[in-house]
Parts: structure tokens; C-alpha cells; sequence
């Protein structure tokens, strides 16, 4: 419970209560279970206090100081905390539905388990933080740093992560579906098993990314960059990688079936027992690509570029070979491509 005279002095003011702050810095701050709802907090120092489950919803903390402070299971919806120091700041089963934390400072800080749906977290800085198995569907990201945040099993379905900095985060098995993603930096992230489906990546950057048994199926990837990407036995099924960079990529047993390739680049992937029936691979580079047992019955490869590619085995049947550019590749016969 609340230490009561923490409490009536809390009520007196912030410069009152930041004063006696700074004069028995030393002593601990239990407000624990407390009442503040909708009042106003501004630039109060809190850091390290003892918050477990304060009722803060539509309180005012901007640039409060909560950094190390314990909010498990608080309620904090619809609560102003923009420009807050949240650092280190421990929200284990919190719920931040609602609230506004753009600018904030939540380096480190620990959001297992927590609710934010429809939070906003633009340009705040969650670099560090841990997430795992929290629902922050329908939040906003937008140019926010999540560089090394850990995100396994987070709910971000319908969320605006536009130009956020996702580089050497983990989000394995999390749910993106539907999730705006266009212009994110996610170089070296692991979206290993997690879910795209419907995603917008375009122009996004997903240089070295972990996508291994990924679903992006319907997954807008126009323009995207995924050079050096692990894409094996991912489903990519109608995605949409319109002049997108897939060179060197590894795409071992991915199911693209009629997914949009055209002017792809894909030179020196790995496209062993690949998926690509229906596919549009329309003028697209596949220069020196391993194509050995791939699948591409029914495929539309008119003007593609295959030069050194290896075809062994692979499947054209039906497959629309129209201008195609087999110079020095290795024919599904095993034999070299031998002009007419």
C-alpha cells in the first residue's frame, strides 16, 4: 500500500514534492496501489519509486522522471507521458492502452506482458527494451528506436512502424499482420516464424534479416531491400516484390506461388525447391541464382535475365519463357543452355 504521508505530500504539489525529493533522496518512494488519476504530473520525479499497480490513467506525466521505477500491473491508459524518462522502467503487465509516450526515454525498460493498444510512441526511444508476449496492436512506432529491443511474441498486428529503427531487434514469432512497416530499418533483425501477412514493407530495409518459415503472405515488399536475407521455407504467397533487391538472398523451399517478382532483383540467391508457380518474374535479374528443383509451372519469366543461373531439375512446365537470357545457365537437363 501507498505510504500514506508520500501520498498527502504528493498532493501538495510537484515543487514541494520534487524539493523533499532532493533533500532525502536516499529514501524510498512507495505510492504503491495509489490513486492519481487525472491529475497533473508534470516534470515530477518519481524515478525508482515504488508504482505497482497506481492508478495513473489520463494523468499528466510529461518530462516526469520515472526512470527505474516499478509500474507492474499499473493503469496508465490514456495517461501523458511524452518527453518522460521511462529508462529501466519496469511495466510488466502494465496497461498503456491509449497513452500518448512520443519523445519518451524507454532505453532498457521492461513491457512484458503489457497492453498498449493504440499507444503512441513516436520517436520515443525503446532501444534495449523487452517486450515479450505484450499486445501493442494498433500502436504507432513512427521513427521510433527499437535497435536491439526484444519483441518475441508481441502482438504489433495493424501498427504504424513506419521509419521506425528495428536493427538487430528480435521479433521472432510475433504477429505484423497488417502492420505498416514501410521505410523501417530492420537490418539484422530475426523475424524468424513471425507473421507479415498483409504487411507493408515497401521501401523498407531488411538487409540480412532473419525471415526463416516467416509468413508474408500478401506482403507488399515493392522497392524493399533484402540483400543477404534468409528467407528459407518462408510463405510468400501473392507478396508483392515489385523491384525489390533479393540479391544473395536465401530463399531454400520458400512457397512465393503466384507472387509479383517482376524487375526483381535476384541475382546469386538461393532458390533450391522454390515456389514460384504463377509467379511473375517478368524482366527480372536472376543472374548466377540456384534455381536447382524449383518449381515454376505456369510462372511468367517474358524478358528475364537467367545468365549462369543453375536450372537443375526445375520445373518450367507452362511457364511463359518469352525473351528469356539463359546464356551460360545450366538447363533443367543438366546440360548448358545452347542457343538455337
Amino acid at each position: 500500500m501507498a505510504n500514506a504521508e508520500q501520498l498527502n505530500l504528493i498532493k501538495q504539489g510537484i515543487h514541494i514534492w520534487n524539493n523533499w525529493r532532493l533533500e532525502v533522496f536516499r529514501s524510498k518512494v512507495d505510492l504503491s496501489n495509489a490513486d492519481l488519476s487525472a491529475t497533473t504530473l508534470v516534470s515530477i520525479n518519481l524515478s525508482l519509486a515504488n508504482l505497482r499497480c497506481v492508478n495513473l490513467s489520463r494523468a499528466n506525466l510529461s518530462k516526469a522522471n520515472l526512470s527505474g521505477a516499478i509500474l507492474g500491473k499499473a493503469n496508465l491508459i490514456e495517461a501523458s507521458l511524452i518527453n518522460a524518462n521511462l529508462s529501466m522502467a519496469n511495466f510488466i503487465m502494465a496497461d498503456l492502452s491509449g497513452s500518448y509516450l512520443s519523445e519518451s526515454n524507454l532505453s532498457r525498460a521492461n513491457l512484458g506482458n503489457a497492453v498498449a493498444i493504440a499507444a503512441n510512441f513516436i520517436m520515443a526511444n525503446l532501444s534495449g527494451a523487452y517486450f515479450s508476449e505484450s499486445d501493442f496492436s494498433r500502436a504507432n512506432f513512427s521513427n521510433a528506436n527499437l535497435t536491439e529491443a526484444i519483441l518475441v511474441r508481441t502482438n504489433l498486428s495493424a501498427s504504424y512502424l513506419n521509419k521506425a529503427n528495428f536493427t538487430s531487434a528480435n521479433l521472432s514469432m510475433s504477429n505484423l499482420s497488417e502492420a505498416d512497416l514501410s521505410g523501417a530499418n530492420m537490418h539484422l533483425a530475426d523475424l524468424s516464424k513471425a507473421d507479415l501477412s498483409s504487411a507493408n514493407l515497401i521501401g523498407a530495409i531488411l538487409t540480412d534479416v532473419d525471415l526463416r518459415q516467416a509468413n508474408l503472405t500478401g506482403a507488399f515488399l515493392n522497392t524493399t531491400n533484402l540483400t543477404g536475407a534468409d528467407l528459407s521455407k518462408a510463405t510468400l504467397i501473392n507478396a508483392n516484390f515489385y523491384q525489390a533487391d533479393l540479391r544473395e538472398s536465401n530463399l531454400d523451399q520458400a512457397n512465393a506461388q503466384d507472387a509479383n517478382l517482376s524487375e526483381a532483383y535476384l541475382s546469386n540467391a538461393n532458390l533450391t525447391g522454390t515456389i514460384l508457380s504463377g509467379a511473375n518474374l517478368t524482366s527480372a535479374y536472376i543472374s548466377n541464382a540456384d534455381l536447382t528443383g524449383a518449381v515454376l509451372k505456369g510462372a511468367d519469366l517474358t524478358g528475364a535475365i537467367l545468365i549462369g543461373a543453375n536450372l537443375s531439375k526445375a520445373n518450367f512446365s507452362g511457364a511463359k519463357l518469352d525473351g528469356v537470357d539463359f546464356t551460360g545457365a545450366t538447363m533443367p537437363n543438366g546440360k548448358l543452355f545452347s542457343s538455337p
